[in-house]
């Protein structure tokens, strides 16, 4: 889906498309009326001062109507990164409620007052359910917005325009509610795990075990992941101690290590064979693209680091795919995954992802 709106991102739809697409079906769109009119229940008709003292334009209706649905819930918001899913409470959704003033898109490059569009912290979605159908509301990086309406009885429409992070009160008011849940922002997560991570990512360049092994945490070992979702437990995906990385490299046993996407067959290789295959298949210490709590490579495969690593930091490197034959399929990522303990950052996770079906 997300693929079909990013060719679908060229130009907002008009404000009353959306504002009928949240208000349901069941209303049938009217005239357009003077701006002499009445505004709705709800609407704050004088403009509210901005920061720099000018004046805010006035609520648009269609942010009354998505304010009455939040109010009446109930409401699932969701952090696809992180694997964070969870319903709003009522007082969360009144506070959610209060903070739509406009959260509909604006036009595609405009950006905010004052300034340019910022990228998000972490793509969202927000999924109000009421009279049988679901509204559902996402923004992704860099700045896409769209809104999916499923009706009961109707086909889903949907809605992409990019919109600006800052003219979104909505989006910011879900951050602050979830802030106790969600990791550091990406630039503090960097400025703390930068220089760490790189020294991990081109110790596994240069196969130097030693220098690995100084990096994993004493007691916990690092854990070794074939793909993004992360297995725990006694039939989780394998844990290697400090001690037994050096070793690892020449040890000819066979291990399994997780299974196979698509087929289901069990991944029985030496380290050797698997660091080839599901670590380091991509020169990850020169990737493009470098991403910090955020994940860049994305399947079908859920997220589950942050309940696995909770305060933890991912470092993801990142290669997009190349072959035009593949659409885009063909990208490899490897994730590092750090947790905090005595004052030290300590490698406790290496994931390897790729496109999965």
């Amino acid at each position: 889906m997300l693929k079909r709106l990013t060719k679908g991102l060229r130009r907002m739809l008009p404000l009353l498309v959306i504002a009928a697409a949240v208000a349901g079906c069941t209303a049938k769109p009217g005239p357009a009326q003077p701006p002499s009119q009445t505004s709705p229940p709800g609407a704050d008709s004088t403009p509210a001062p901005t920061d720099g003292g000018q004046q805010a334009p006035p609520v648009d209706p269609a942010a009354v109507r998505l304010g009455d649905l939040l109010r009446q819930g109930p409401v699932r918001v969701s952090v696809m990164d992180l694997g964070l899913e969870r319903d709003l409470s009522p007082a969360e959704r009144e506070q959610a409620a209060a903070a739509v003033r406009t959260a509909v898109p604006v036009p595609d490059g405009a950006g905010a007052p004052g300034g340019t569009q910022s990228p998000l912290p972490w793509d969202l979605t927000l999924t109000v359910t009421r009279d049988g159908g679901s509204y559902t509301l996402g923004w992704f990086e860099p700045t896409r917005f769209w809104l999916r309406a499923d009706g009961e009885g109707e086909p889903s429409q949907e809605m992409p325009g990019a919109f600006s992070q800052e003219d979104s009160g909505l989006y910011r008011s879900l951050l602050a509610t979830l802030g106790p849940e969600l990791p550091l922002p990406p630039d503090e997560a960097q400025r703390i795990i930068e220089d760490r991570a790189r020294a991990a990512v081109e110790a596994l360049r240069d196969r130097n075990w030693e220098a690995l092994a100084s990096l994993v945490h004493p007691t916990r070992g690092v854990r070794f992941s074939p793909y993004g979702y992360v297995r725990v437990g006694p039939e989780g995906d394998r844990v290697l101690t400090p001690a037994e990385l050096p070793k690892a490299w020449t040890d000819k046993t066979v291990h399994l290590w997780g299974h196979y996407d698509g087929s289901g067959e069990p991944i029985r290789l030496t380290f050797a064979g698997y660091f080839e295959r599901f670590v380091y298949d991509k020169d990850f210490a020169e990737a493009p693209q470098v991403g910090y709590n955020r994940i860049l490579g994305r399947g079908n495969t859920l997220q589950n680091w942050w309940q696995v690593y909770p305060g933890g930091i991912l470092v993801e490197y990142h290669f997009p795919g190349t072959d035009p034959r593949y659409q885009g399929m063909d990208w490899r990522s490897l994730r590092l995954i750090f947790v905090e303990e005595s004052g030290t950052w300590y490698l406790v996770g290496i994931i390897h992802d790729e496109w999965t079906t």
